[in-house]
């Protein structure tokens, strides 16, 4: 169950930090260098809290399923 709890918590970490360096990138590629990071910010919540949600399902729904 532990394990489970590490594993969602360091994809959500991961999936964060993606969405900041694809967001970073395609905005530094169109011209906006100055303002990139502030705007990549932006990009962290929606996968982070999907992969967090995820992982939460798969969480109650083992430790459901194995008692």
């Amino acid at each position: 169950m532990r394990l489970l709890i590490i594993v969602t918590l360091a994809s959500s970490v991961i999936a964060g930090i993606a969405a900041y360096i694809v967001a970073y990138d395609r905005l530094c590629n169109c011209g906006y260098r100055g303002t990139a990071g502030r705007l990549a910010l932006r990009a962290i919540p929606g996968p982070s809290l999907f992969f967090l949600g995820l992982g939460t399902m798969l969480t109650v729904s083992t430790g459901f399923f194995f008692r």
